[in-house]
């Protein structure tokens, strides 16, 4: 007994000497937390320009925890949709620390989007909090709220971080738009390169997954969105895109030029108003650099435009009134303008039907044919309200003139009869017509 008293004595004595150690050698780590809010100032906009400011948190973006002196990354997390975060941090030394937003998703689960300075090495934008010096590793720390300022002004001196997060935000409303209608936001890295100074005067896209902004259109919320629309069209949609220079107001346009730059648009106003975003029947495209309401151009889906098929605003007012209601956050909340008002989800469920059931010509007739196969329904209602974007979907006065002996009397220097090629009850099928005239002999006529 006594030998096993001694025994255990020792045993003791021995576990404490080896915690001792332990909380005296140097690897031993403290934990604490850094919290705050990451912000960036946001410019309002309305018909004819830019019309105030507003701070909007960065939502969803990378957040790293640093060693100011050594650039060295302590711990790394993310933002949430109030551009807050909290962040355990390993340390085991005072030095003097920092935090920074990024404006890429590589620690956001299921988010893949990436705002890159095409003019710094592809690097990535960041917003950075003041240090906090000589930090003790065991202390907490609340970098608090960090905005960054406003965008406008001198471009050669000008902070350009808000307009870099405000492009990142709208990836962030597509992400998770596609995420509504699929259930998971997109696999594929959207990358968006802008630059305050790449010397580019207008926003494309690239099939690779690439939105390119022009310099001054990091304010323009649907301009940006048009943009990484043409991402949606390409990766859920069926595009027969051929790109190059086009016009919104040109009415004889290559339709599938027509269709892909009208979805475009249509998307972005889409999800600014899924989102309850105001304005969002506005297509917005001003200097994002000017102090003022900025040089430049907009317009809104409604009433739309008188176009036809071939006609990019035409397109994309005729599929706007499909989706947009009373509650619609446009600039006439409260109010409707059309008889149809049908979920965005069907909208998309026709798009995202062309991806594995492509169609020979991706036109808006190739869209309305799907609709009609598909059984969406409220084709008299659509058909009336796409008549006045003069995107014609029903029969002509003339019908039935299918046949010869059913052909349509023209009268010889008669008024222009307005005629649609479309066979009745929204048969995709071939709209055949007849024509007869009482014509003289010897004289000659002209038919266009």
């Amino acid at each position: 007994m006594r030998g096993s008293a001694v025994q255990r004595l020792a045993q003791r004595l021995f576990l404490f000497a080896a915690v001792a150690l332990l909380a005296a050698t140097p690897s031993a780590r403290a934990n604490w937390t850094a919290s705050g809010q990451f912000n960036y100032t946001n410019r309002l906009y309305a018909a004819g320009g830019y019309t105030g400011v507003e701070s909007r948190p960065i939502r969803q973006a990378d957040v790293e925890v640093i060693d100011v002196a050594s650039g060295a990354v302590l711990a790394t997390g993310v933002t949430g949709y109030d551009g807050r975060y909290n962040i355990a941090v390993s340390d085991n030394k005072t030095r003097t620390v920092s935090v920074r937003a990024l404006s890429s998703s590589n620690y956001v689960s299921g988010l893949n989007l990436w705002v890159l300075n095409p003019m710094s090495a592809n690097s990535t934008y960041a917003l950075q909090a003041a240090s906090a010096l000589s930090h003790a590793p065991s202390a907490n720390v609340d970098f608090g709220a960090v905005t960054a300022p406003l965008a406008t002004g001198d471009i050669a001196t000008v902070d350009p971080t808000s307009q870099a997060f405000n492009a990142y935000d709208m990836g962030v409303y597509l992400a998770d738009f596609v995420k509504d209608m699929t259930g998971a936001r997109p696999a594929k890295q959207l990358q968006v390169a802008w630059a305050k100074n790449a010397g580019k005067t207008g926003s494309y896209y690239s099939t690779i997954g690439k939105v390119t902004l022009a310099d001054d259109d990091g304010y323009d919320d649907p301009n940006i969105l048009h943009e990484m629309g043409h991402y949606i069209d390409y990766e859920y949609g069926y595009s027969q895109n051929p790109g190059g220079t086009h016009y919104i107001g040109d009415s004889n346009q290559d339709m599938k030029l027509s269709w892909s730059e009208g979805l475009a648009t249509l998307l972005a106003c889409a999800i600014l108003a899924h989102n309850n975003l105001p304005q969002c029947q506005l297509y917005f495209d001003h200097d994002g650099f000017s102090t003022g309401p900025g040089s430049g151009f907009d317009f809104s889906l409604e009433p739309g435009n008188s176009g036809g098929g071939a006609n990019e605003r035409a397109v994309s007012a005729a599929l706007w009134d499909i989706i947009d209601s009373a509650s619609t956050t446009d600039d006439t909340l409260g109010l409707d303008d059309d008889s149809v008002t049908r979920p965005v989800r069907d909208v998309w469920n026709v798009v995202n039907n062309f991806k594995t059931n492509p169609p020979a010509n991706m036109t808006i007739e190739a869209f309305w044919d799907r609709w009609v196969a598909l059984g969406k329904g409220d084709l008299d209602k659509i058909a009336a309200v796409w008549a006045t974007q003069k995107i014609d979907f029903y029969p002509d006065a003339a019908e039935p003139d299918g046949t010869l002996d059913n052909a349509h009397l023209l009268t010889v220097g008669g008024a222009i009869e307005m005629m649609t090629f479309y066979s009745a009850g929204g048969n995709p099928a071939l709209d055949e017509d007849f024509y007869a005239l009482a014509a003289t002999a010897g004289q000659t006529y002209r038919i266009t």
